[in-house]
């Protein structure tokens, strides 16, 4: 019961104060860094496992002690690269991409099904789940409470009633607190949301074969429509004009091209961002050429500013992966190609480094990424100029980057167990079970362009309800049983 509260409270304030809430920290005298409240409850966590094990609560599976020695391992290879390569802890940060899979185990061994069915708690999580979504500030966690709150009102509603309010619930939601955020969460949500409409007028419609196809259709309209509506249309633009992107993208490769004869890649120092870094501090650590740009406020720890690629040497973006959630409704039209520029060029040289090497397990973790391409155009050099390093924006390319093979292995489990798990739910019709899938299909969409499962703010509450979610499915195959 504690382990699952301190579980939710961290997904409930997550969900409300995102990065200011995951930057709460103590400093202790003896370490060279901050420990942050993502790894306090991990702590703790790891402490109530313990306890559990130890009093036989917790009866561990072949496959847990396998996970177990995953997490081993991730350990003893963060220590020894951190002792391999002198300074900041650099391993340590990246390290929990790879390590925070373990609040999966959390999230299924401290899930009590017996508070879940009780018909109080059922409708007091709905109107939560109602109010958080439209008070909450990134697009994963609204869409994440949409389902939620399906998820209780189907539990807590008469079974006559069940798909009549939920039908209600589709139509008077407020859709414009997922829909109209950043294009990632635009698009995870469209993603998700016509790949949950297939699953249900497919396997779930009691009804001819030609009405189900028909009623998915029309359901696919309508929330396409919806989408469309609500979405930022400059961000929309960028979606829908994939020949835009391709020709600006080349205008950016030439202009990188003319520049790279006389680039010098400057000797940088690794640190990790310290959070308590005040503005003069941060202008210390710039590049001259990037005192012509406007100061990174304090809070804004993954901003990237990003000049225009019709405008190049100003600076009309201000934009990145803490802000991704939170961008103006209708934001300049450069600054929304510009960020898929400044994303794509990351990733290829991410490719380029990792193949140019042969390291088949990766770069490793303490290795500081950098991308020569932006250093080139000088593109968010208030980052890696600060820090030594650069973030990719593509979670999934960070753990093949990082681990190789490794890190490859890692998707495909994860995908493996997605797959068992929207398997069982559909074989055993279970609503429930599916929408809960849909919030970690959403998530893992989203993977692609932030990083989802390593900011903690994200990574913690995914790995949370996924492993609720995989609890559930344990509950729905033991019932049967």
């Amino acid at each position: 019961m504690i382990g699952l509260y301190i579980l939710g409270f961290y997904f409930l304030l997550a969900s409300i104060f995102g990065p200011d809430f995951a930057k709460l920290h103590i400093s202790p005298p003896f370490l060279n860094f901050p420990i942050f409240v993502g790894e306090i409850v991990l702590f703790l966590c790891l402490m109530i496992s313990g306890w559990l094990i130890l009093k036989k609560k917790i009866q561990l599976t072949n496959l847990q002690y396998l996970f177990f020695g995953y997490l081993g391992f991730i350990i003893l290879w963060a220590v020894y690269d951190c002792w391999r390569v002198p300074g900041p802890p650099l391993a340590l940060r990246n390290a929990v991409l790879f390590f925070y899979p373990i609040f999966a185990f959390f999230g299924f061994t401290f899930y009590q099904p017996a508070i879940f069915s009780q018909k109080p708690i059922q409708v007091l999580l709905a109107v939560l789940s109602l109010l958080l979504c439209i008070i909450s500030k990134a697009g994963f966690f609204a869409f994440a409470y949409f389902i939620l709150f399906l998820v209780f009102l189907y539990l807590c509603a008469p079974k006559s009633w069940r798909y009549i309010l939920m039908a209600a619930a589709f139509l008077l939601w407020p859709y414009c607190s997922f829909l109209s955020s950043a294009r990632t969460w635009l698009v995870s949500t469209i993603l998700t949301g016509l790949f949950l409409i297939l699953l249900f007028s497919t396997y779930f419609l009691k009804i001819k074969m030609v009405w189900r196809l028909l009623a998915g259709f029309i359901a696919g309209a309508v929330f396409l429509w919806g989408a469309f509506h609500f979405a930022d249309k400059g961000g929309l633009k960028t979606l829908t004009t994939p020949m835009e992107v391709i020709k600006g993208y080349n205008e950016v490769k030439i202009l990188i091209k003319q520049k790279e004869s006389s680039f010098h890649s400057p000797r940088l120092r690794t640190q990790l961002y310290n959070a308590e870094e005040n503005d003069q501090e941060r202008l210390s650590n710039m590049t001259s050429d990037y005192k012509q740009y406007p100061l990174i406020k304090p809070t804004q720890t993954q901003q990237s500013h990003e000049p225009s690629y019709h405008n190049q040497g100003s600076s009309q973006g201000n934009r990145g992966s803490s802000q991704e959630n939170q961008e103006p409704p209708h934001r300049d039209i450069d600054v929304a190609y510009n960020n898929i520029f400044f994303r794509l060029l990351i990733w290829e040289d991410m490719m380029r480094e990792l193949w140019e090497s042969k390291r088949i397990f990766g770069v490793g973790l303490a290795h500081p990424q950098r991308s020569r391409d932006i250093e080139i155009l000088d593109w968010a050099s208030g980052e890696w100029s600060r820090d030594g390093w650069i973030t990719p924006h593509n979670s999934f390319l960070h753990l093949i980057y990082r681990a190789g093979i490794i890190g490859i292995g890692v998707i495909g489990v994860v995908f493996i167990i997605l797959y068992r798990l929207i398997k069982d739910f559909i074989d055993r019709r279970s609503v429930v079970g599916v929408l809960l899938s849909g919030i970690i299909i959403n998530g893992l969409i989203a993977a692609n362009f932030l990083l989802v499962l390593e900011l903690p703010y994200y990574a913690i509450p995914f790995w949370i309800i996924f492993g609720m979610t995989m609890a559930y499915r344990r509950e729905l195959l033991e019932n049967e049983k």
